[in-house]
């Protein structure tokens, strides 16, 4: 009786457990909705998904001539619509490890301030320089170390 009893706790506790974990890996579609709202004012037209996906659509149409433009369109509209929700789901996925949905929230509402905005706007433009600077001053520093390490005769 008693190892009935326990084995039947057991049970409980794994299913509660495995409640409790699918709970916290559930993301819900509010939660999607505000991150696909993060994500369009944090990103410049050029850097979204729609942007890549129109530019390969184009060299789509190009390998494919002979498929005719309504069936095309088509196709592309529901390609589209399996990117975005797939590219929605995956991309919350990644916030939800770091952000609580008020939080996005919060990001939300600075991306539309001014300052927001600007960020938005300039950031596409500082990545590229960012990483040539980081890259400049990596490459003095370590040449420095590396030659200090070459000094040695082993």
């Amino acid at each position: 009786m008693f190892l009935r009893k326990l084995i039947l706790a057991i049970l409980l506790l794994l299913l509660w457990g495995t409640v409790a974990l699918q709970a916290q890996t559930d993301i819900s579609r509010d939660y999607v909705n505000a991150v696909d709202t993060l994500v369009q004012l944090s990103t410049k037209d050029g850097m979204t998904t729609n942007a890549m996906l129109n530019s390969m659509l184009q060299g789509w149409k190009e390998q494919y001539p002979g498929v005719p433009e309504e069936i095309f369109n088509e196709i592309t509209t529901r390609l589209k619509k399996e990117m975005k929700e797939k590219m929605s789901v995956s991309v919350a996925k990644v916030y939800f490890k770091y952000f609580t949905i008020d939080e996005v929230r919060k990001l939300i509402d600075f991306y539309r301030t001014p300052i927001g905005r600007k960020l938005s706007n300039n950031l596409p433009k500082m990545t590229p320089e960012l990483f040539q600077k980081g890259e400049e001053i990596g490459r003095s520093v370590l040449q420095k170390y590396i030659d200090e390490l070459n000094s040695f005769d082993i």
